[in-house]
């Protein structure tokens, strides 16, 4: 059966064209939407105040909303509606206590068999929530909606009970949805008129659960920015269809949405109104209609203070915005009762829900927003089948929240990535593995290749790179095969190490390989990992930095002892600085503009660094006669400003 707002039965309300200058005879003018709605919203509020006594249509009242609840074979919606939209609405506490739970589809038996029945003694202090939810046991000990407007102060005992009872309400709806369903501050403010009415905690979470899924889902499972301000963006389309001179003060205003209206939309005015009375009032309103009529209420209260608006000064920004921010707080009930019969009327007739949603504001909500709800729960007979909607509803909202997720701010994140951070967690374990098989494979390459010491490479033209092993040439006067120190040694003494330790002799023995290589492979996948995700600046400076300076202080030393046999050490790794300095100015002017957006460029340096301090780099020679070449063109410049720099530290040192 789908969703209606109304029947086109109309009963204690005149349309809204009508005018009672106009005669028979002539035809009637045609009237802005707006003032159709004031004009229709005095009419129906002049004739609640008929004849007959206050009691007797009361109990008139409550005769109707039973026979409303007890139809078959579901709840006459529309008779509900009527009543709710009526003077008194649900009359008392007691009453709506029912109807309530009959409009959020609950049957008794749902409620009871919520997980969160709790015994009046068991309930939780604010010192445990506060452990676990701290932004729900600082709005709940702040609340106080239920006392403001009875006219005697509450005991503080009982004061303390019912803000316990509350934060545990909070805390199990919170908690049913593994994560997904996330508190608000403003939510409270709903759930505590729910527990004023509702005073058992096991119906209250079963009544606030089902209205976070059905009603409250924009704003419990969306961020904010992609379903509370499209909403307001589509109150402000309203208000531009209904009262196009409003809406055009406010945008002349420098207003160009009601952001004014936030804790309208997110406590349903609960926080707003002056006692807890009218919150309640306004809920069986909200309750028994579509859960997009609360858009209706930010334009229709504007609307009904358009003369007020109008007549700020001086009419700017700031201005405005206050004073709108602040006139729920001026309503009275009745003022609330006119507000929620020109909502009616608006609904009924002026702007009815299909007109709406299809505005574009509409379109920008999410896809499972609950404005694009075909029917409420209370039109469904069979119970089972009301649960399983319910489940879906769940499912449906899980699954549509995943396009919205925000990565978290700031983000601990390497910075080698150009990317968002939801996107760097699925990307790390694939770029982390292939650039640790890139750094294994090159190391396992460099370990086991033994290349000539007599090679030596005259022009840049002439260098040839060669993966493949090289023969051995003992250099003349020389013993050794292999340079001490060098990548190979060190990847002898790094297995022989290793063969030291059981656990690494068992893998490498299951997997056919040597425990030096093992522990190599090990490595790099580790730091490969952690150069797509954290301490990738860490790594990079460490590669670079430290193995070249323990060599290049031995290198000194052994110079210093007999600098005609040891002095090609020395030169190698001052070639090596050179490179290095070239590597780190290109990076840092480069960084913020170019490197950022390469996904791979901390784990591309680290090879290059590696491949820079190999005993017979081809590379590094080429790399360091570039720069040579350029230093060398500009050698006089560099002089004059070094010796302008010395004449102006000479006088200071002196």
């Amino acid at each position: 059966m789908p969703f209606a707002m109304s029947p086109p039965r109309r009963r204690r309300y005149a349309a809204v064209d009508d005018s009672s200058d106009s005669t028979a005879a002539s035809p009637k003018a045609e009237v802005p939407p707006y003032e159709a709605l004031l004009r229709g919203s005095s009419r129906a509020s002049h004739a609640a105040i008929g004849p007959g006594t206050v009691k007797k249509r009361r109990q008139q009242q409550i005769q109707r909303i039973f026979r409303a609840l007890a139809a078959e074979p579901v709840i006459d919606l529309h008779e509900l509606q009527m009543l709710a939209h009526s003077p008194f609405g649900f009359v008392n506490s007691s009453i709506r206590r029912s109807v309530w739970s009959a409009l959020l589809g609950l049957s008794a038996a749902a409620a009871e068999s919520s997980p969160a029945q709790q015994e009046e003694g068991e309930l939780p202090s604010l010192q445990e929530v506060e452990k676990s939810y701290p932004v729900i046991s600082r709005d709940v000990a702040r609340s106080g909606n239920s006392w403001r407007g009875q006219g005697s102060v509450v005991r503080l005992s009982i004061r303390k009970r019912k803000q316990r009872a509350l934060a545990a309400v909070l805390v199990d709806v919170v908690g049913r949805h593994e994560g997904h369903l996330h508190y608000y501050q403003g939510l409270h403010d709903i759930a505590l008129a729910l527990l004023e009415v509702e005073p058992s905690t096991s119906r209250c979470c079963a009544m606030l659960d089902r209205l976070c899924l059905f009603y409250l889902s924009d704003l419990c499972f969306y961020p904010f920015q992609y379903a509370l301000l499209p909403g307001l963006d589509l109150s402000f389309a309203l208000l531009e269809a209904l009262d196009p001179d409003l809406y055009r003060a406010l945008s002349k205003a420098d207003i160009q949405s009601p952001h004014f209206a936030v804790p309208w939309v997110l406590t349903w005015m609960a926080h707003n109104l002056p006692t807890l009375e009218m919150s309640q009032r306004l809920m069986d309103s909200l309750l028994s209609s579509h859960p997009a009529v609360i858009y209706y209420y930010v334009a229709c209260l504007l609307i009904m203070h358009r003369d007020d608006i109008l007549q700020v000064e001086p009419f700017d920004m700031p201005h405005v915005h206050q004073f709108c921010q602040n006139l729920p707080s001026t309503l009275d009930m009745p003022s609330l009762e006119r507000l929620i019969d020109m909502v009616w009327l608006c609904v009924r007739d002026a702007f009815p829900l299909p007109r709406l949603l299809r505005l574009k504001a509409a379109q920008r909500m999410p896809r499972c927003s609950c404005i694009f709800s075909k029917r409420l729960l209370c039109q469904v007979a069979d119970e089972k089948e009301r649960g399983n909607i319910q489940k879906r509803r769940d499912k449906e909202l899980v699954k549509d929240q995943r396009r919205f997720v925000t990565p978290p701010p700031g983000g601990k994140g390497s910075k080698c990535f150009g990317f968002t951070t939801d996107i760097r967690k699925a990307v790390p374990v694939a770029a982390g593995c292939l650039g640790a098989i890139v750094c294994a494979a090159a190391a396992v390459l460099w370990a086991t290749t033994t290349p000539s010491r007599d090679q030596v490479i005259t022009s840049p033209r002439e260098m040839v790179f060669v993966l493949a092993p090289m023969p051995e040439t003992a250099s003349v006067g020389s013993s050794k095969t292999v340079d001490e120190g060098s990548l190979e040694d060190t990847f002898r003494a790094l297995d022989e190490r290793c063969r030291e330790v059981p656990v690494l002799c068992q893998l490498s023995g299951l997997l056919g390989v040597e425990p030096g290589l093992l522990t190599s492979v090990l490595f790099a996948v580790v730091s490969g990992g952690l150069l797509v995700g954290w301490g990738a600046f860490v790594i990079s400076t460490a590669v670079a930095v430290v193995n070249p300076a323990r060599r290049s202080m031995k290198a000194i030393r052994d110079f210093e002892a007999d600098p005609e046999h040891n002095g090609k050490q020395l030169e190698r790794w001052l070639q090596y600085w050179v490179c290095l300095g070239g590597i780190l100015l290109v990076e840092s002017v480069s960084l913020s503009t170019l490197l950022f957006h390469f996904p791979l460029w901390y784990i591309c340096k680290v090879a290059v660094l590696l491949y820079l301090q190999m005993d017979k780099c081809p590379g590094r020679l080429v790399l360091y006669e570039w720069i040579r070449d350029i230093a060398g063109g500009r050698g006089v410049e560099i002089d004059s400003v070094t010796a302008v720099a010395r004449s102006k530290e000479s006088p200071s040192s002196e």
